[in-house]
């Protein structure tokens, strides 16, 4: 039911239908009888007659986040057509878009399934008033992955014991006390790959792989891509790759990568 609802989205739409287009552009586009049906067709519609206005845009302020061998099609769609909702049909000055929309994970570098921290580094806030004193902040990094061992903690579920389940994630129940344990040094790990060609095909392209460890962070681009090294702490916004100036931590991100090869 979520499903078939969220495939309901207007915007959902508009995406499948962009994405339908750029794969066939001689085909004719159809829009379906839909209650937004109207505000549908005028996004798609206008997408594609500004695509060249749209496209003059991303390349001026986002050639540092937008990259035609990383950026999935799906997600360029995706900005293109905030883009021209947001500018043509809701009149939003264009610095606005950018500051507000485009630009809303800086200082950090890329965006939504980047590896780089824009895509990737979100706060998480906890609101537990018997158990959590309010005010409290805590920069230890974690994962996303680290959610279910953290809940499973919290109402007594042992997840070896669970059929099927694996994670790589660790239990931060210990930073939630008031008086939060140190989980020590760790290696993080993240990866996915990009879609290749139809959403439903299942196809996949590209792997990309990332990895943290203190205050260092490597980020691959496919597995035959180089390996680029950043000093997180000095280099939040990941701008300086130190990978040559420093090849035996380069050395030992890339065998972590290799080691996590499908």
């Amino acid at each position: 039911m979520i499903q078939n609802e969220a495939l309901q989205n207007p915007r959902v739409i508009v995406i499948q239908k962009l994405y339908g287009h750029h794969l066939n552009k001689d085909s004719e586009i159809t829009f379906p009888k839909h209650r937004y049906k109207k505000f549908i067709k005028d996004v798609v519609n206008g997408t594609i007659e500004r695509k060249e206005l749209i496209q003059n845009l991303m390349d001026k302020e986002l050639k540092e986040d937008i990259n035609e061998n990383k950026t999935e099609l799906m997600i360029k769609l995706m900005i293109m057509a905030a883009i021209y909702e947001f500018m043509y049909m809701h009149k939003t000055p264009v610095k606005v878009v950018i500051s507000e929309y485009l630009k809303a994970s800086e200082p950090y570098r890329g965006m939504k399934r980047d590896l780089y921290d824009g895509g990737i580094h979100v706060p998480m806030i906890v609101h537990w008033p018997e158990r959590i004193k309010a005010g409290r902040t805590d920069d230890t990094p974690w994962l996303f992955a680290d959610v279910m061992p953290t809940v499973a903690e919290l109402a007594g579920v042992n997840l070896n014991m669970v059929p099927r389940v694996k994670t790589n994630g660790k239990s931060i129940v210990g930073l939630l006390k008031t008086e939060p344990s140190d989980m020590g040094e760790r290696v993080l790990y993240w990866e996915f790959s990009k879609q290749v060609g139809d959403p439903n095909s299942g196809v996949i392209g590209d792997t990309y792989q990332a990895a943290r460890k203190g205050e260092w962070k490597a980020v691959r681009y496919g597995y035959d891509a180089p390996l680029e090294l950043f000093n997180i702490e000095k280099d939040p916004a990941e701008l300086r790759d130190l990978s040559k100036k420093n090849p035996d931590i380069a050395s030992e991100f890339l065998a972590l990568f290799e080691e996590n090869k499908d």
